[in-house]
C-alpha cells in the first residue's frame, strides 16, 4: 500500500501485474480507522482486475460493508474484467452457504 502526503489517502497498485492478498488485508485493516485529517479516508485500488482470487476475497467484506468514513475506488482499464472478478467472488460466497 502506498500512502500519499495526505494521511487519509492510500493506493494499492499491482506488483508484477498482480495484486496479492497482503495489501488487500492491509487496506481492510486501515479502512476501519477514523480519518486523521479529513472527514473520510480514501483508498484507490489501481488496475483492480489484477487482483488474484485471495486478494478479491479479502476485499469483498469491505466492499459489501464499507466503514462509514472510508471510500474505496477501484480502477481498471478493462471494466468487463473487473465486473467478472466481482461476480466470480460474489458467486463463490453464495455457493459456500
Amino acid at each position: 500500500m502506498i500512502w500519499s502526503e495526505h494521511a487519509d489517502l492510500a493506493m494499492v497498485r499491482p506488483h508484477k501485474q498482480i495484486i496479492r492478498v497482503k495489501p488487500m488485508r492491509e487496506l481492510e485493516r486501515e479502512a476501519n480507522f477514523r480519518p486523521f485529517e479529513g472527514v473520510a479516508r480514501v483508498f484507490i485500488v489501481e488496475d483492480a482486475d489484477f487482483m488474484n482470487d485471495q486478494a478479491a476475497n479479502a476485499l469483498l467484506k469491505t466492499l459489501e460493508e464499507p466503514p462509514p468514513a472510508s471510500h474505496l475506488i477501484l480502477t481498471t482499464s478493462n471494466p468487463t474484467a473487473c465486473w467478472q472478478l466481482f461476480v466470480r467472488v460474489s458467486d463463490d460466497s453464495v455457493c459456500s452457504d
